[in-house]
């Protein structure tokens, strides 16, 4: 994954599938790739949150946690499926190089699975 600060609050989106996605980190939704939305927000200086829509509907929600140090870079990801199917993950991933904050080129480095189903009552 790589994150590139273009100045302001505005990042280029690389997550390994060749066509980075530029977003203003301000919690709106913005156009992804693949008929997407993207909304990124800055809840803290160590924390950001990420939700992907298509068509209206949330697919996943990321909320990634940084280190104190900036080097380390926690992933809290939710996968939700159209048959309501919700699968959690957890990333850690490390920096490589250059960067500041979320800005960087991060290396994946582990993964945890924690699948559950939602039941509607």
């Amino acid at each position: 994954m790589k994150v590139t600060s273009l100045g302001g609050n505005k990042y280029a989106f690389d997550f390994g599938g060749g066509s980075p996605e530029t977003i203003v980190v301000d919690g709106t939704d913005q156009p992804g790739n693949l008929g997407t939305t993207f909304a990124v927000t800055a809840v803290s200086p160590y924390e950001w949150t990420g939700v992907r829509k298509k068509d209206g509907r949330v697919e996943i929600k990321g909320i990634w946690k940084l280190s104190k140090d900036g080097n380390k870079l926690h992933d809290y990801f939710t996968f939700i499926s159209d048959n309501g199917k919700t699968t959690h993950l957890v990333y850690v991933y490390e920096r490589r190089g250059g960067g500041s904050g979320f800005a960087g080129d991060w290396v994946s480095t582990s993964e945890q699975v924690d699948t559950a189903y939602v039941v509607q009552v």
